[in-house]
């Protein structure tokens, strides 16, 4: 597990469902300094790039993928272009089969369509 990091929560970490969505746009050259994540979460944009670091690497990531990052995973975000970010936070519990290291994934049709379907959703959505 990587070292400790400054904590920045965003109120999906406590979201009441095991899976969570939140819509975010983001101008070029925004910067989300180091933080961390109660839950899994999945970085993905809709349109524009994005470069996430963590102490290990950095990622380019195009609307194309997105990047899995384990609970309590420190990374920072930069935005490279205007950004429409989406993303997928999971639920610690949840998280058993996910891969326990960052990983860029392809992210195809269907998934995109399931994140901007459950943007639709309210958070304390019916399970």
């Amino acid at each position: 597990m990587p070292d400790k990091a400054p904590i920045y929560r965003r109120n999906m970490d406590d979201a009441p469902r095991p899976v969570a969505v939140m819509a975010r746009n983001l101008e070029l050259g925004h910067h989300i300094p180091l933080h961390i994540h109660r839950r899994g979460q999945l970085l993905y944009a809709v349109r524009g790039i994005m470069r996430v670091e963590t102490a290990e690497a950095a990622w380019i990531v195009p609307p194309a993928r997105g990047l899995w990052l384990p609970p309590q995973w420190p990374h920072s975000v930069t935005m490279r272009s205007q950004i429409e970010m989406r993303t997928v936070y999971i639920a610690p519990a949840a998280c058993g089969p996910l891969p326990v290291q960052p990983m860029l994934a392809e992210i195809p049709g269907l998934l995109r369509e399931l994140i901007l379907t459950l943007l639709e959703e309210p958070v304390d959505y019916d399970e």
